[in-house]
């Protein structure tokens, strides 16, 4: 398998959703496709006559899963990437202020 997301499924709304589209009367009307096969199932080769070896469950849920964990891991880093800022905001303006006696001088050369 390639490091691709295995999102583990077949079809839209499921396996079935196959049965009604060109690819599967022009393969014959006997075979899913083999990403649909199961992965514990090496010898899966998407025949209809073995649906358990197939993975029943449709993409679009799978992939919604996906997505939706996604958005909360960018949710919460940016999130947290606001505290930083506002931490080191405070920090700075902290520092800016106790500072403010400071006079520079030129040095001279001896």
């Amino acid at each position: 398998m390639d490091k691709c997301i295995m999102l583990k499924c077949c079809g839209v709304k499921n396996y079935t959703d196959w049965l009604e589209t060109t690819w599967f009367n022009k393969s014959g009307g006997l075979r899913f496709p083999y990403s649909c096969c199961n992965v514990t199932f090496p010898t899966c080769n998407g025949t209809v006559y073995q649906p358990w070896q197939i993975y029943t469950q449709g993409c679009q849920e799978e992939l919604s899963k996906v997505i939706q964990f996604a958005l909360k891991m960018d949710m919460w880093s940016s999130l947290l990437v606001y505290v930083v800022e506002i931490g080191l905001f405070v920090m700075v303006k902290q520092l800016m202020r106790t500072n403010r006696s400071t006079r520079y001088q030129v040095l001279e050369k001896n």
